[in-house]
């Protein structure tokens, strides 16, 4: 869970359904759902072999299935050789077995790919030596390949590996050994070890800054990889800290108007809507009555855009008006959050105008044709579970299906299907999650309009039910 703590709206559900709760105990979402990024697969290493010429060939235009039956080819070919030169077997089969297996992973054959690098991993580690160069290439492709199998931690085990080893024959500053982040990172965040995950990123934050400067293209995208893991960490707060500080060093560096400033000042003030909950605030009045108080937007987020408004407003539209329609539907998006629908439609259909202009189908359509979601808070967890790694969790959801009015608000939320069946609790607070959400509703030439029939399922993990 975030570091915002539990939603309020939450625990009093829990408070109101106990029977039911008390019933179902064991259901229950696990640390936030997180949706896996596909890890880099490796490829084929490139020489100036003349033989293995149709095998690059193949593989570089994704004829997987044929680059598999040529590295098959080969592999049987070196080992020919090798029963006549044995004193060469492992140079000559390891490359060999090394393009079967990252074909075959290619091709989706992935426990082929599997048993291959084990073969490759065996055969190298015979002669003693754990941290060989060699190793690398199959660790990593053996490590990538038990990710897309879900076998998370043995997955993790070898990408480690892979990392240590490189960083050891590369030496500490190197930056080929960061190649090994991404999957090691979504290894990590798929065993639910979210601080892990954060610590390694920020680690190579340090090696790309020591490699190459402080104001490098390369640590600048090396510190946005970071705040784009805070965010799907649901670490919002962090994520601020971190773009507030990579802008001011970049208005040092560039100026305070400079038009590259903008798509930063978007995303920091996405940070304050993505981080929006609808903890309820009881007040006592003067005359004793409770009242409930809902927080009022954080408008530092709207002076980052309006400032992001500012700076394009000095240069040409028709170079511009891609990134004004970005900005604008996030003020819009901004608002539909904190509940300020008028003011949000208002942002959308100047957004829809300037497409419309400038004739740009193609993003009135991915923009502007479905109800897209701003706001919708996850349901809350019971107490316990939280702990557990997410890939010990099998995953669950509850499907909806509703109307949206004019101003992105669902209505007549019917359930159309829930894995599992019995966990009926969570379907209860996923309904609650769908009732206080609020959609950036379909905008055509007339104006926002209604949908219906719109559906949404919400995701959650849940532990298995003890009979």
């Amino acid at each position: 869970m975030s570091k915002r703590g539990a939603h309020c709206f939450a625990a009093l559900l829990l408070a109101l359904w106990l029977p039911l709760a008390a019933a179902e105990s064991q259901v229950d979402l696990g640390p936030p759902f997180i949706e896996l990024q596909q890890p880099r697969l490796p490829v084929l290493e490139e020489n100036a072999d003349a033989a293995r010429e149709p095998l690059l060939n193949a593989f570089a235009a994704g004829r997987y299935e044929e680059a598999v039956g040529l590295a098959q080819r080969a592999l049987l070919a070196a080992q020919d050789v090798a029963k006549s030169e044995p004193n060469r077997e492992k140079a000559l089969i390891v490359p060999a077995q090394l393009d079967l297996a990252t074909s075959q992973l290619h091709a989706g054959d992935v426990q082929a790919a599997i048993a291959n690098y084990r073969q490759i991993l065996q055969r190298l580690e015979a002669g003693g030596n754990s941290r060989a160069p060699a190793l690398v290439g199959p660790l990593y492709g053996l490590g990538v390949a038990q990710l897309l199998l879900q076998d998370y931690a043995n997955a993790v085990d070898n990408l480690q590996r892979a990392a240590f080893v490189s960083r050891v024959t590369q030496g500490l500053l190197s930056l080929e050994q960061l190649q090994h982040n991404d999957a090691l990172i979504e290894g990590y965040l798929a065993l639910g070890q979210y601080d892990a995950a954060i610590a390694r990123q920020r680690a190579a934050n340090a090696i790309v800054e020591r490699a190459t400067s402080d104001s490098s293209p390369e640590f600048f995208a090396s510190l946005d990889k970071t705040a784009d893991l805070l965010r799907r960490t649901h670490r919002y707060f962090e994520e601020r800290e971190l773009r507030r500080t990579t802008l001011a060093r970049l208005e040092k560096l560039r100026g305070y108007d400079d038009p590259s400033l903008v798509p930063l000042l978007r995303e920091l003030a996405a940070t304050y809507r993505l981080s929006y909950d609808v903890d309820v605030i009881t007040i006592n009045t003067i005359d004793g009555i409770r009242q409930v108080v809902l927080p009022a937007s954080n408008r530092i987020a709207v002076g980052d855009l309006q400032r992001a408004l500012d700076i394009l407003q000095v240069r040409p539209e028709e170079e511009t008006y891609a990134e004004r329609v970005k900005v604008l539907v996030e003020l819009g998006d901004y608002h539909m959050a904190f509940n300020e629908s008028p003011r949000a439609l208002r942002f959308y259909n100047q957004a829809y105008q300037l497409l419309e202009k400038y004739k740009d189908d193609a993003q009135i359509q991915a923009l502007f044709s479905t109800p897209v979601p701003v706001f919708i808070p996850r349901p809350d967890s019971a107490p316990g579970v939280g702990e557990q790694p997410a890939a010990g969790l099998p995953e669950g959801y509850a499907l909806f299906e509703f109307n949206l009015n004019s101003t992105g608000r669902p209505l007549s939320i019917k359930t159309l299907e829930l894995k599992p069946e019995w966990a009926g609790i969570m379907r209860v607070r996923a309904e609650r999650s769908i009732r206080t959400a609020r959609f950036r509703p379909v905008i055509g030439p007339q104006g926002h309009e209604k949908s219906k029939d719109v559906r949404y399922k919400v995701k959650f993990r849940y532990a298995v039910r003890q009979e």
